[in-house]
């Protein structure tokens, strides 16, 4: 028996082949909207060799908090002109922050937990627990800068606790980077602006973290002198 359907406003007689006929033309619309999100949608995991900052030691032994947010850093937004992105970073700044605390301070030991007691800090041999952060992430594509390029910046966070599991300060900083649009396709060109923007934020750590104020009131309250610093990219 035909029966009535309504379509986009229009009442469509069918019998059993005109309501196959639709449905197929149904499915065929869905399936191409699936395959056009799908198209316009990334994901980029960031990875690649970042060289690590050689500078002198500091002579501390220090505790390294890393949160789960920032182990598992994610980054997503929707781009009007580049579709959906995610940007997966908490994994490559785990293993570069590895690698440049190492480098920068005398001894390191990663810990559970960031409100360790004073007892256990002082069990542990350490001078304090510093705890990264991720705060911020942002990229551009040249669809959204009008430029050549893409870049990507990361706003890092170090907290210091000391010996007295006490917060003696905070310090923001910022690492940049970019990519020729022409040189990568979208999802490498993000990865590797990101990666230079670690790498940039790295290097800024190494230099800059012992000259904050916090940093040598920190220094001296150990009468810990840095040695004069050294600073250059492994290759």
């Amino acid at each position: 028996m035909d029966k009535l359907r309504t379509y986009r406003g229009h009442q469509l007689k069918l019998d059993s082949g005109g309501k196959n006929a639709l449905a197929s033309r149904l499915a065929a619309v869905f399936l191409v909207s699936a395959l056009l999100l799908s198209a316009c949608s990334k994901t980029v995991v960031i990875q690649g060799a970042v060289p690590t900052p050689l500078v002198s030691q500091i002579p501390l032994r220090l505790g390294i908090y890393y949160s789960d947010i920032f182990k598992n850093f994610s980054h997503e937004e929707s781009l009007k002109s580049d579709g959906n992105w995610t940007i997966e970073l908490g994994q490559q700044n785990v293993l570069f922050f590895r690698e440049l605390f190492t480098t920068l301070f005398l001894e390191v030991i990663e810990v559970d937990q960031e409100q360790l007691s004073a007892e256990a800090i002082q069990t542990l041999g350490l001078d304090g627990i510093l705890v990264p952060e991720i705060e911020e992430y942002g990229f551009l594509t040249p669809g959204i800068s009008g430029l050549k390029f893409y870049s990507a910046s990361v706003k890092y966070n170090l907290r210091l606790l000391n010996g007295q599991a006490t917060v003696t300060g905070e310090w923001h900083v910022v690492g940049y980077g970019k990519s020729e649009g022409g040189t990568f396709q979208g999802g490498e060109a993000v990865n590797s602006a990101t990666l230079l923007a670690i790498r940039d934020g790295g290097a800024r750590i190494a230099i800059d973290f012992p000259r904050q104020a916090f940093v040598k009131a920190f220094l001296a309250s150990l009468d810990v002198v840095p040695a004069k610093e050294v600073i250059s990219d492994q290759d």
